[in-house]
């Protein structure tokens, strides 16, 4: 039903900023509970196997960004593009809960192809699928929307504000996470990871409405 409740809205003309804000600030602190229990999934590192907590901030800051150039899109352009399906982000989390019930948490543990793991294809296909899929989709649409004349933004300041809170959450959270005398990752990743979700959240809401 999340994927239709939009086209719903729409088609009836009932479509408010309020909707809007319940609906995508739920998905945004949503996202993060997915990788999070996919942390869960695949086990913290213990030296030998698992994922390292560093791995797994990465994977959260990289489907964060990816969330936030989405809706900054939406704020310039008046349309909201996905360059992947949110579905499909359940689906495949359902696909890994369901192999790791089958085999074991082992799957994720073993060496996949050329002595790398699985959580390692999937932190250079993330990072991939930003680099050359997402953004620059973000930035195209943007584009085109300026040739057309349909920007929602006139002043180059007013659709680059938005980006300045999130932006400035990622770096003061990397250099906690690099600089925190207690390795405040390594003792309470849950802990600090849900932070970095809630504290995302509550930011990126502001280009909801």
């Amino acid at each position: 039903l999340d994927s239709i409740d939009g086209k719903h809205a729409r088609r009836t003309q009932s479509s408010t900023p309020l909707g809007e804000l319940f609906d995508h600030g739920l998905d945004s602190w949503a996202t993060s509970i997915f990788v999070l229990s996919f942390f869960s999934v695949c086990s913290r590192d213990n030296g030998k196997t698992g994922v390292s907590v560093y791995t797994m901030y990465i994977y959260l800051s990289i489907v964060l960004f990816n969330f936030m150039c989405s809706h900054w899109e939406k704020y310039n352009t008046g349309v909201l593009f996905l360059p992947w399906g949110y579905d499909i982000s359940q689906v495949v989390l359902i696909a890994a809960y369901l192999l790791t019930g089958a085999v074991g948490v082992e799957v994720w543990q073993k060496p996949f192809l050329f002595g790398y793991y699985i959580t390692d294809a999937l932190v250079i296909l993330l990072i991939g699928f930003s680099l050359f899929l997402s953004f620059p989709q973000t930035l195209y649409n943007i584009h085109r929307a300026h040739l057309k004349k349909t920007l929602k933004n006139d002043s180059l300041y007013e659709g680059l504000l938005p980006l300045v809170s999130p932006l400035l959450l990622f770096i003061l959270l990397t250099v906690w996470v690099v600089l925190s005398p207690g390795n405040i990752l390594a003792k309470q990743p849950r802990l600090f990871l849900w932070m970095v979700g809630v504290a995302f959240s509550n930011v990126i809401v502001s280009m909801f409405v």
